[in-house]
């Protein structure tokens, strides 16, 4: 009976430690820089009115230029996040429609793991400067 007690309790220790969660996030449609793009990302936090500062900058805070769309989602991948769905939405009527492509990725982090690790947004950057 005591076996069966601590074989319990180890599973149950074992589970909570090693409990996991999903995260997730949505790239829109990259603007095109000249031949390369930058990608906006939505993390569903709360931010700023000018979504321009979401792009991705790197540590010196410079836009990340990608060669393609393609590109940005290999990149999101070195990172750990996994393609889920891409959607395009419609906006505007009486010809003067444009749409816009949404990618969601997700991540599955550990528990009090940062799932942004190695990711910074232009946004995050100027905060951080400002402190």
């Amino acid at each position: 009976m005591k076996r069966v007690i601590i074989f319990l309790l180890a599973v149950i220790c074992t589970t909570t430690i090693y409990a996991q969660n999903k995260v997730y996030c949505e790239i829109v449609e990259p603007a095109q820089i000249g031949k390369k793009v930058k990608i906006i990302i939505d993390f569903g936090q709360e931010r700023e009115k000018n979504k321009g500062q979401q792009v991705l900058v790197n540590k010196k805070g410079e836009i990340i230029q990608f060669n393609s769309k393609i590109d940005a989602l290999n990149y999101m991948t070195t990172l750990g996040w996994d393609f889920v769905q891409a959607y395009t939405v419609a906006t505007g009527g009486s010809g003067n429609v444009s749409s816009k492509i949404h990618w969601v990725l997700c991540k599955t982090v550990a528990n009090g793991e940062d799932p942004y690790s190695g990711i910074t947004t232009k946004e995050e950057y100027d905060k951080a400067k400002n402190k």
